[in-house]
């Protein structure tokens, strides 16, 4: 049973969505073979992450909404919207195109398999149609094998793949 409703993102979520981005942060260390990506190391640090992620969705025509039960956040899905406008290399190599790009999307754990995750996704997509969007992408770090599995059930395919070799 999903009985959580999205709202658009206000300045009252705030540190409930700082928390959960802690959350997710923390899990992208956890799970990044590499050991490239850390943990945040203050709340500090968490909000000055996420408040460069607003500044981002407000200079990207981009788009932040939160999952609620109540007036508790359980989740968040963040998107911008980019055009490669003055990226001469992508404009001489590719189609124009207005693309969605969803930087961040968490649940947490307690309240996942209940369809939140779906729930703002489709919001997010929504959104992006009405902005007049060809695609929506996203970037999954590829051992964060759950994320992979839940994108590629909602219809994401992969489409590169980035290789590293460490020195």
């Amino acid at each position: 049973m999903n009985d959580a409703e999205i709202k658009k993102y206000s300045s009252d979520d705030y540190e409930a969505v700082v928390t959960l981005m802690s959350s997710l942060q923390t899990h992208f260390a956890n799970v990044d073979s590499m050991g490239e990506l850390r943990t945040f190391q203050s709340r500090e640090e968490a909000n000055a992450y996420f408040d460069q992620g607003l500044k981002d969705v407000q200079e990207m025509q981009g788009a932040t909404y939160v999952a609620k039960i109540g007036e508790t956040v359980i989740g968040f899905i963040q998107g911008i919207i980019t055009t490669h406008e003055g990226e001469v290399m992508h404009t001489l190599g590719h189609k124009k195109s207005k693309e969605g790009w969803i930087g961040l999307l968490f649940v947490n754990p307690d309240y996942r398999g209940r369809g939140t995750g779906k729930k703002l996704i489709d919001t997010i997509k929504e959104y992006f149609k009405e902005q007049h969007c060809e695609t929506v992408r996203l970037l999954v770090h590829s051992d964060n094998s759950d994320a992979v599995k839940l994108y590629e059930k909602y219809g994401f395919t992969p489409k590169e793949i980035e290789m590293v070799l460490p020195l």
